[in-house]
């Protein structure tokens, strides 16, 4: 019984050990120094985004991406520099570099990140916080967009909020994806056009929410409030622009449990056949058949008694 416990506990240690191997592990300081966070220009203006980092290891090379689908720039540990984008310009080495963007149009408008990998026993991805860009057509002219990011699980919904109180007569106001995409668009008689199902808005032209429900993850993305007013002449005005970001929480768990539940049963088979295999050797040496004893023998010669007339003693041997 004793060996049974001690088995028992040096296997739920191992299936802890396993368990803590396979969690999810955060790497505690695998960040880029990225800054600044948010940038807003003129349109025809430039901008400048500096990554650093200091890890130990050996610096594999480092992106400038928008959302990490589209390279900007591209550093290697040995300097060498691809460039992805025209009218751009960089300045330092692979672990400490600015990235200059110049003659940025409205739809340069996105979430630029420091995105690379470091060597030190395995190749490790190191990522920045990401730099939001908003290119404006006018200086000063914005609208009071909220919030700034939101995190929101697959299926669920989300409110995004843009009000104005400049002076003059507001012409109309879209709420936009990246600024390419309407996904509603309002006027100044109230009249509202709707470009994406499951959208709903409440509010007037210059103070108004938007609801979006039932977001998948292809939803991720930038949204702008975006709209013209007219004083003498039209007027562009936009907002700083939220970041929605849709996650799968739910299938990130499923996966991780099916792992976890995979594991355990191959643990629990595991220990399963080592203790049926040793309940099996100790029977077997149970019903071993012993190996018989010597046993000293005593018997006595009783031949004399066919001799008659002999007085001869009985003779006693020792038999082993």
């Amino acid at each position: 019984m004793f060996f049974v416990v001690m088995s028992l506990t040096q296997s739920c240690s191992l299936l802890l050990f396993l368990l803590g191997f396979l969690s999810p592990i955060e790497s505690k300081g695998a960040e880029i120094n990225q800054s600044p966070n948010k940038i807003i220009v003129q349109k025809g203006g430039s901008v400048q985004i500096t990554c650093s980092f200091t890890f130990e290891g050996r610096p594999v090379g480092v992106y400038l991406r928008r959302r990490l689908t589209e390279s900007i720039i591209y550093i290697q540990n040995n300097g060498d520099k691809r460039f992805d984008r025209n009218h751009t310009e960089v300045s330092g080495i692979v672990n400490n570099f600015t990235v200059t963007l110049h003659q940025l149009q409205e739809n340069d408008s996105d979430l630029y990140l420091c995105d690379g990998s470091i060597y030190t026993s395995v190749v490790q991805r190191i990522q920045g916080r990401g730099t939001l860009v908003i290119v404006t057509e006018s200086k000063g002219a914005e609208i009071n967009q909220s919030p700034n990011k939101i995190i929101v699980q697959k299926g669920g919904s989300v409110q995004i909020t843009c009000s104005f109180t400049f002076e003059g007569r507001p012409v109309g106001v879209y709420l936009r994806r990246r600024l390419t995409e309407s996904i509603i668009y309002i006027q100044n008689n109230g009249d509202k056009r709707f470009d994406r199902n499951h959208t709903e808005v409440s509010g007037i032209v210059n103070n108004f929410t938007v609801t979006l429900h039932q977001l998948q993850e292809n939803d991720s993305d930038l949204y702008l409030c975006d709209g013209s007013i007219y004083t003498s002449v039209v007027q562009r005005i936009q907002g700083r622009g939220t970041l929605v970001i849709v996650t799968d929480f739910q299938q990130e768990w499923k996966s991780y449990l099916l792992i976890m539940l995979g594991v355990i049963i191959l643990f629990l088979i595991g220990f399963l056949i080592f203790h049926a295999e040793s309940l099996r050797m100790d029977v077997k040496h149970c019903y071993k058949p012993k190996k018989k004893t010597n046993q000293n023998l005593v018997y006595e010669d009783m031949s004399y008694s066919l001799k008659r007339n002999t007085k001869s003693n009985p003779t006693y041997y020792l038999a082993s």
